[in-house]
């Protein structure tokens, strides 16, 4: 059995990552799993390092202004059941 403290170290190894919304707002939100589908990348997120919090499916691409910056936009609608399908099996999460 682990101690508690092993638990939370392994909680912390979510990597963090900041999204800056349309109005400005900050939000920061943790990477579950990422992939690659027709040459596009997608990110899992969620807003908890815990089970049970809400899931994000954002699409990653450069930031034509900033080389070392990446721009996260949400899935559209008509691809959002198929790419939350690949998420699905690749982390064994449900998305209803």
């Amino acid at each position: 059995m682990r101690e508690p403290e092993e638990r939370d170290e392994e909680l912390d190894l979510l990597e963090s990552i900041t999204i800056v919304e349309d109005d400005g707002t900050e939000r920061e939100l943790y990477l579950v799993d990422q992939t690659r589908v027709n040459g596009e990348d997608y990110l899992l997120l969620t807003d908890t390092q815990e089970d049970g919090g809400e899931g994000y499916i954002y699409k990653m691409s450069p930031d034509p202004e900033d080389e070392e910056e990446m721009l996260l936009t949400p899935v559209e609608e008509s691809e959002y059941d198929y790419i939350a399908g690949i998420f699905a099996e690749q982390c064994d999460v449900d998305f209803t």
